[in-house]
């Protein structure tokens, strides 16, 4: 899998677009949620955790995805594509969620590990090393799943919709992950 950063025979490719598709890749919320993660916990309350995220994700996933088909449409009548097109459009952010979210449930579970392991006396500083290792590489395959979407997009949009795509996905970003601070949910 490989990004390569620096020149490269990909155009497009490089410092620039991995530090996009880092950002567009990132989650606000599950970055949040990682800090509280890393915070010391007993076994049992990393079980009970890990539980409650589980039936958590289950809703966050129905939910996630009419939000999904709503940001679809949105985007759909803003760039003024056609049903055929917004489908498309539809199908590609799905395909490229499903892939984020199994790796964020990875990041998820890999920092709450390392958390546990730092405060371990002594430090298995093998399996701390190893941890920190997949999570590089897993912060790697997200920003990959945003290129490679990106890439897909190119095939039927043009680069100013694909532009006016990023800047609203970050803007709905922005307002759930206000919504999520003031504890409504509009």
């Amino acid at each position: 899998m490989g990004v390569r950063i620096g020149r490269s025979g990909r155009r497009g490719l490089g410092i620039g677009a991995l530090a996009l598709a880092v950002a567009v890749g990132s989650s606000p919320p599950l970055e949040a949620q990682a800090r509280r993660g890393a915070q010391q916990r007993t076994p049992r309350a990393v079980g009970q955790a890990d539980g409650n995220a589980r039936a958590q994700n289950g809703q966050m996933g129905a939910q996630g995805q009419v939000l999904l088909d709503r940001f679809a449409r949105r985007v759909g009548e803003a760039l003024h594509l056609d049903g055929t097109t917004t489908e498309r459009l539809l199908r590609e952010l799905q395909e490229s969620r499903s892939q984020r979210r199994r790796i964020n449930a990875r990041i998820r579970a890999g920092r709450l590990e390392l958390g546990q392991l730092i405060q371990e006396t002594p430090a298995d500083e093998d399996r701390i090393g190893a941890v920190m290792d997949e999570l590089l590489d897993l912060e790697l395959r997200r920003a990959q799943v945003t290129i490679d979407e990106q890439r897909r997009l190119a095939e039927f949009l043009s680069p100013l919709q694909r532009a006016r795509i990023v800047w609203l996905q970050r803007q709905a970003a922005r307002q759930a992950l206000e919504r999520g601070r003031d504890g409504s949910l509009r």
